[in-house]
């Protein structure tokens, strides 16, 4: 079976043996995410991807997995013996040939761990059941890998997928302290760019994060590109679609690398900085893009509050609730990434009135529990009876500013 794209190559199944021996033979459990997610997708998602998997099996989300295909469930939780999925790659008991076709056998230990953590329960240990597998893996990756082997491997696989998206355009790359700006820009610009990137991370963790901790585990990368084309190109490469109208600025998680892009502006370097790297921080803990572009928003109005991008966010938010069919469309992203940003700019300072209730927020997530539970607890509410409180105060601004006149 072949490599699946953005799989880096340089965490090998290997990693993935070494991390299940570590638990073979024990009482302990077996992490999904760890031990199962990397072997998967490394061995598995070349046949049994989205695209026409064998049989009707696919292996890109954990929903998918457990839902089987044509043949029935591939696990069966608490019988790892019983399970399809453990007689196909042991090639016992089954009708076809074993798995991986035309590849060499898993190893002992790894099978084995596979069937201990389908006796375990078969739980998943990361994101969600939605989240691609790739996406599972990774975050076993950031939890195994102590914060310096993380930084290293996140800059490298960084560079190679600014060469992926954009070859012919050689980067001026600038490492800081738990940052790496590469970027196109001319080399005074990305000096500019690395100093505001550098000063709005100490900024926003500030903000963020309690205590020393790293605002990311492995640091983070910021895409700087001198011309909109070249951040069209990078989209339609690493994210495979068309950049949509009016967007100039993302964070997202790509692989293992945490990142935020945007286009060079000299005066809006800071505001875009500050919007991006706050944004990738809560991207790289699992955060649903609504909230951490947001935040990003937040950050960046408290960060660059004089930029001129700034002001002109502050008049965003009124005019995409305007256009806004149903507040669903906004927190399940069918708004669109320019109209989340916007929304979220007014939406989440409204809920997170005080730096401190963030940090309690990303300590609670950091802490291990689910953006469901940090969110109730902190914020008292559902997102969504919150978002309706906050939508009919916006909608009641310019009919009393109407008034006033």
């Amino acid at each position: 079976m072949r490599r699946v794209p953005g799989l880096p190559a340089t965490i090998p199944l290997l990693v993935a043996i070494l991390l299940v021996t570590a638990t073979s033979g024990s009482a302990a459990d077996v992490s999904f995410a760890s031990a199962v997610a990397p072997a998967l997708v490394e061995t598995c998602s070349g046949c049994h991807g989205d695209d026409r998997p064998r049989s009707g099996f696919s292996v890109t989300t954990f929903a998918q997995l457990m839902r089987g295909g044509r043949s029935g469930p591939a696990i069966l939780a608490g019988k790892g013996a019983e399970s399809l999925l453990v007689k196909k790659i042991k090639g016992t008991d089954i009708e076809g040939q074993r798995m991986p076709i035309g590849r060499p056998p898993l190893s002992a230990d790894l099978i084995a761990s596979i069937e201990q953590w389908i006796d375990q329960g078969a739980k998943l240990d990361a994101l969600s059941a939605q989240d691609t597998l790739a996406a599972v893996a990774s975050a076993g990756r950031v939890r195994a890998m102590p914060h310096d082997e993380l930084l290293k491997h996140r800059f490298e696989a960084a560079e190679k997928l600014w060469r992926r998206a954009l070859p012919d355009e050689q980067p001026i790359v600038e490492p800081r302290d738990g940052l790496v700006v590469i970027g196109n820009a001319k080399a005074t610009d990305m000096a500019s760019a690395a100093v505001a990137g550098e000063k709005a991370a100490a900024a926003v963790r500030r903000l963020l994060v309690n205590g020393d901790a790293p605002l990311v585990k492995g640091g983070m990368a910021v895409f700087v590109f001198t011309k909109p084309v070249d951040y069209s190109e990078f989209w339609e490469v690493v994210l495979h679609d068309e950049r949509p109208k009016g967007l100039v600025a993302n964070a997202g998680m790509i692989g293992d690398v945490a990142y935020g892009a945007f286009v060079f502006t000299a005066a809006n370097i800071e505001a875009f900085a500050a919007e991006q790297i706050a944004a990738a921080a809560l991207v790289a803990r699992g955060v649903p893009a609504w909230f951490a572009g947001g935040a990003g928003r937040m950050a960046a109005m408290k960060v660059a509050p004089k930029a001129p991008v700034v002001k002109a966010w502050r008049r965003e938010p009124f005019e995409h609730l305007q256009r806004l069919e149903s507040a669903e469309d906004y927190f399940d992203g069918r708004a669109g990434p320019v109209a989340i940003a916007g929304i979220g700019g007014g939406f989440i300072p409204s809920i997170a009135k005080s730096e401190s209730r963030l940090r309690a927020f990303i300590e609670a997530i950091d802490a291990g529990a689910s953006f469901d539970k940090a969110f109730a607890d902190v914020f008292k509410e559902s997102p969504q009876s919150l978002f309706a409180a906050w939508a009919a105060k916006e909608w009641k601004k310019p009919a009393a500013k109407s008034a006033g006149r």
